[in-house]
């Protein structure tokens, strides 16, 4: 067995253990999550069986390598990976700065925030966003190193779009200078993501469900103007 042959759901299983350090020590537990099977099942394997499947383990200690794909595969359906930020609107954008503080367990989330569904596996469907959660659901049985590496790949996308915005999302006034807030933005921290899209749909005055479909770029452009302003009206 090799780490292609994972799905999302596997990985995200053995996540923990092999964080853990412990692979041998949860041997039973590794071997029922790759098979898909109960460790009371694996416990039963005849012993010729179980020492064959303790070396297909061996894969685990080998170095994860991959790389970006244009279509994810799943047991059922098939998506068509977006890297195009002009393509990303505000919802899917706050989505994945949301997922992506702990990627491997939201590995299927923020996989469903970068996708389109394709119609009969050829034609690109609308994004439909209540269905994040079907999606996800579905792109759980879809090859690890497939998901992983795109997904690295959206979010790099979603960095650099970030680092053009440098101090939006700093301190935006006296009081919050105040609050000892470690990691992460502090203005996210005290407003929420969804005080950032009420100004914005204010400032639009457009209604708020209106506000998250805007492309991304718009609502961070808006952001930066308001900001500037704040700062302006202090001096």
């Amino acid at each position: 067995m090799e780490w292609k042959d994972l799905n999302v759901f596997q990985y995200q299983q053995l996540e923990p253990i092999l964080t853990g350090g412990d692979i041998i020590g949860n041997a039973t537990k590794i071997i029922a999550i790759i098979n898909n099977d109960t460790e009371a099942a694996v416990e039963r394997y005849p012993p010729k069986r179980l020492s064959k499947e303790i070396k297909k383990m061996n894969f685990l200690l080998t170095e994860i390598k991959g790389y970006p794909v244009k279509y994810i595969r799943t047991a059922k359906n098939r998506y068509i990976c977006n890297y195009d930020i002009s393509e990303i609107n505000t919802a899917r954008y706050i989505e994945t700065k949301v997922f992506a503080k702990d990627v491997i367990q939201n590995l299927h989330k923020l996989a469903a925030s970068m996708i389109h569904p394709l119609q009969f596996g050829i034609f690109k469907k609308k994004y439909n966003a209540s269905k994040h959660s079907d999606y996800a659901d579905d792109i759980q049985s879809a090859k690890f190193l497939d998901v992983y590496y795109s997904v690295s790949k959206f979010i790099k996308v979603i960095s650099e779009l970030d680092s053009n915005f440098k101090g939006l999302y700093e301190e935006v006034d006296e009081q919050m200078e105040e609050q000892s807030v470690r990691g992460g933005s502090r203005f996210v921290e005290f407003y929420g993501w969804h005080y950032c899209v009420k100004i914005v749909a204010e400032h639009e005055m457009i209604p708020l469900d209106q506000a998250y479909e805007l492309p991304c770029m718009q609502f961070l452009n808006d952001l930066s103007y308001l900001k500037a302003e704040r700062d302006y009206l202090k001096r």
